[in-house]
C-alpha cells in the first residue's frame, strides 16, 4: 500500500502528520494540494491541508486523525499511549495547540496568547523531553513544528530563548530523523 501526503510543505500541521508517519516507520510521498480545484476538495472537504491517501482508497484529513492512523498502522514509537489518563493528556495538549496555541505562536495574531502559550509549554515542558510520558506522542508532534516555524525570525527565536526549555526541547527534536526529514 503506498501512502501520499497532501499537503504543503512548509504547514505546520503538514509536518505534523509526516512526522507521525515518520516515527512509526510509515513511508509516504508529499503531493501540493490542487488549492482551488476539485481534486483538493476531493481529499479534504473543507479544502485545508493536511489529507492522507492510501493505494487502496482511504483518504484521512486532519493532522490528528492522520496521526491516529499511522499510530494503528505503524510500528515504533506510539504515539497515543493506550492508559487513559496518558490518552486524555495527549489528547488535552494536542487541543491546545489547535485552539489555543497556532493562531498566535505561527500567525502572531495575538501577542498576549502567544506569550501566554509559550509560558504555559515552557512551565510543562520544564524538566522533561515530552509533554506526556517517556516518549514523543502526538501532543509534541503538534507543537514541536510550531516552536520550529515561530524560531525562524529573529523576534521569535528571541522570545524562545527567554523560555529554557523550550529551547531544550527544540535543540533535542533537531537531532530527531522525523524532524530532519520535514524541515522545509
Amino acid at each position: 500500500m503506498s501512502v501520499t501526503i497532501h499537503g504543503h510543505p512548509m504547514s505546520t500541521w503538514t509536518r505534523t502528520a509526516r512526522m507521525a508517519l515518520l516515527e512509526r516507520g510509515v513511508d509516504h510521498a508529499v503531493q501540493m494540494p490542487a488549492f482551488g480545484q476539485p481534486e483538493h476538495a476531493r481529499v479534504h472537504p473543507f479544502r485545508k491541508m493536511p489529507a492522507l491517501e492510501t493505494s487502496d482508497g482511504l483518504l484521512r484529513f486532519e493532522s490528528l486523525a492522520i496521526g491516529a492512523w499511522a499510530d494503528a498502522m505503524g510500528a515504533g514509537v506510539r504515539l497515543l499511549p493506550d492508559a487513559p489518563e496518558a490518552r486524555s493528556a495527549v489528547l488535552q495538549w494536542y487541543s491546545a495547540a489547535v485552539d489555543y496555541l497556532y493562531r498566535p505562536v505561527v500567525h502572531g495574531s495575538d501577542d498576549a496568547a502567544r506569550d501566554a502559550g509559550l509560558d504555559a509549554l515552557d512551565a510543562a515542558y520544564t524538566g522533561r523531553t515530552f509533554l506526556v510520558g517517556d516518549g514523543p506522542t502526538l501532543a509534541d508532534l503538534a507543537i514541536v513544528p510550531m516552536l520550529a516555524w515561530h524560531a525562524r525570525e529573529q523576534e521569535g527565536a528571541a522570545r524562545l530563548a527567554a523560555r529554557p526549555a523550550l529551547v531544550r526541547v527544540l535543540r533535542w527534536w533537531q537531532g530527531r530523523p522525523s524532524f530532519v526529514a520535514t524541515a522545509a
